[in-house]
């Protein structure tokens, strides 16, 4: 719900772990998910929940709770700097041995420079607040299955063939940025703290 007030819901333990990443529409999650489950053939230790599709923007770790004001209204800050643009899904890749990768991807291409423009924005607002600069380049991407762990060849030829299909599924507005709590153990595992919306005035946002 709207409110005028940053707050967050107690809990026992002092800290939570937190990213921060741009969600995806239903429908461009739902177009993943019709792909992925062509493609789970190909053992994957794990394949990630069709809730948990995002792209991210800064990993901040293990955060207390008495830091989570200051952290609220930065991200309401950076996010009133931008309008909404525009992203569509583009081809899958993988990191780490081609053969035997330890991430499966898809990545994204539209108005990169507005998405890199916004990472860099969020990089160095968190650097303020006292977390750790990420100077590795940015390479935007929604991760979909960790650890191969099968016998056979992994081939991703198999999986780019037809990827573009329906482009009218995939392709969206990106409207907001969220602060994600990751859960261990629990599907989906990542869940909203906060929510801004992009280009609003500063304090137009929702707390979860």
């Amino acid at each position: 719900m709207m409110t005028n007030k940053y707050s967050f819901k107690t809990e026992t333990r002092d800290t939570k772990r937190l990213f921060i990443a741009l969600p995806l529409p239903y429908a461009v999650r739902q177009h993943l998910r019709e792909r992925v489950s062509q493609w789970q053939r190909w053992p994957f230790k794990k394949w990630v929940h069709v809730e948990d599709y995002h792209l991210t923007l800064k990993f901040l770790g293990d955060t207390t709770l008495t830091r989570l004001p200051r952290l609220n209204r930065s991200l309401a800050e950076i996010a009133s700097c931008f309008s909404p643009f525009k992203l569509s899904l583009k081809n899958i890749g993988v990191f780490g041995e081609p053969s035997r990768p330890r991430i499966l991807w898809i990545g994204v291409q539209g108005e990169l420079d507005v998405l890199n423009n916004l990472q860099h924005k969020v990089e160095e607002e968190m650097a303020k607040l006292g977390y750790p600069a990420d100077n590795r380049p940015y390479r935007p991407h929604v991760t979909l299955a960790r650890t191969y762990r099968g016998k056979q060849t992994f081939d991703i030829r198999s999986l780019n063939q037809g990827v573009q299909l329906n482009s009218d599924k995939i392709t969206w507005q990106v409207k907001e940025v969220v602060l994600y709590e990751s859960r261990v153990d629990l599907l989906p595992m990542y869940k909203p703290q906060l929510i801004v919306q992009l280009g609003h005035k500063f304090g137009n946002y929702y707390s979860q």
